[in-house]
């Protein structure tokens, strides 16, 4: 078995650890990536390779069963450019990067630091820090902080939130001893009541089909509410658990286009459906907008009174500040504080989490090719009777059959 040390940050790891590694692998150390595209036989037969970077024009490594990276990240990895089913490893020998780097997290939340540094920088001022207004904006001493998965990562966390003077509990698949400053390790069956005790929460599990979309804002005992102009919209904020607000009158029931979008509304429903949010804005602490109508610039939907009448604290997400925005104070690629509500105006926002993104446009590819396909057979069968096929195709056999397309007969 050989192992392929690629890049220089990778060869300094290989000279570290040279002696502990068994005398049956084979280990070539490439510090200059520029030496593989010269020498790509070394690719070639490696088994493991261990590096911070892999891109698609280097050359083949049919035989990679692993790839272990040498930073805390795999963004300079290109996925798509390893072997089938190779395991890529990220978690080894970061543990205790990883651990640091949350404590951080906790302390710069729990102490108000960003808040604190800023307005000493821009007014010099310490007023948000308890030097001026009295004790400490919270610790995490006495802090309950819960483990989902209580591995390698998750243990190195529990020492580190421990020597802060945190309880620690933890949820786990399989049965664990506690220790190591964990005083309860409940079963994953049971993550809720995990939950309900804790005042941090820290996720140290691998990404697969157990653990994908394990905690939602529903299990977090979020209240989660949800409004639309159009009628189908109901249905679907219902199915995910959450509640739905809205002005039920006929107009409502008549809000949507043939091909799914929201219509313009009246002007006498536009303010009834705003003193409705008006007055549920008053009890949320996040808000997220979404409002677009086609070719049109995005309705107005949070006034700057609606931003006043909302909680200290509250946030408010506007992901439609690109074609105007739904809230009146939000500014495009700004982050806005109004009577301490914070208003995100982030431009191309899923560019910011690019790879949660593509994998959630890739999920809704995948579903829909997926009622084309006969999956025992491996071939393609249309079912033209299925509603998704007859909401989106636009011809068959030589003819228009979308009806918002087809042309009209004659008189």
């Amino acid at each position: 078995m050989k192992a392929l040390f690629l890049g220089n940050v990778a060869a300094d790891t290989a000279n570290g650890i040279k002696e502990r590694l068994p005398p049956s692998l084979r280990v070539e150390i490439l510090g200059d990536p520029h030496q593989l595209m010269r020498a790509p036989e070394a690719a070639a037969d490696a088994d493991i390779l261990v590096t911070n970077h892999w891109r698609a024009e280097y050359p083949s490594a049919p035989r990679l069963k692993l790839v272990q990276s040498v930073a805390t990240g795999i963004e300079l990895i290109d996925l798509a450019a390893l072997p089938p089913r190779v395991t890529v490893c990220n978690a080894f020998g970061h543990e205790t990067a990883i651990a640091e780097y949350i404590l951080m997290v906790m302390l710069v939340w729990s102490h108000r630091f960003r808040e604190i540094e800023g307005d000493f920088r821009t007014r010099s001022s310490w007023q948000p820090s308890w030097v001026q207004s009295g004790a400490p904006h919270g610790e995490i001493l006495g802090s309950t902080v819960g483990i989902v998965g209580l591995g390698r990562v998750g243990y190195e966390v529990a020492r580190r939130a421990a020597a802060f003077g945190c309880r620690v509990i933890a949820a786990n698949r399989s049965a664990r001893e506690p220790g190591s400053g964990v005083e309860q390790v409940f079963p994953l069956s049971e993550l809720d009541h995990m939950l309900a005790e804790c005042d941090y929460v820290v996720l140290c599990t691998a990404l697969g089909p157990e653990t994908e979309g394990l905690i939602d804002a529903r299990r977090l005992g979020a209240i989660v509410t949800g409004t639309d102009v159009r009628p189908a919209a109901k249905e679907q904020v219902e199915s995910l658990g959450a509640k739905f607000i809205a002005v039920e009158d006929e107009e409502f029931k008549q809000a949507e286009t043939a091909a799914g979008y929201a219509k313009e509304m009246s002007k006498e429903y536009q303010a009834k459906q705003a003193a409705l949010v008006a007055e549920h804005l008053k009890k949320q602490d996040i808000v997220i907008t979404t409002a677009l109508i086609p070719g049109r610039p995005a309705p107005r939907l949070i006034s700057r009174e609606m931003v006043l009448s909302m909680r200290p604290g509250s946030v408010i997400v506007d992901l439609a500040v690109e074609r105007g925005g739904n809230c009146e104070l939000a500014k495009p690629g700004d982050v806005v504080i109004v009577n301490d509500v914070k208003i995100l105006g982030h431009l191309n926002v899923p560019g910011r989490v690019a790879a949660s993104a593509s994998s959630l446009y890739a999920r809704n590819l995948f579903a829909f090719l997926e009622v084309l396909l006969d999956k025992k057979q491996k071939t393609l069968a249309v079912n033209w009777d299925d509603e998704i096929i007859k909401a989106t195709a636009l011809t068959r056999d030589g003819a228009v059959i979308h009806p918002s397309f087809a042309p009209k007969s004659a008189a």
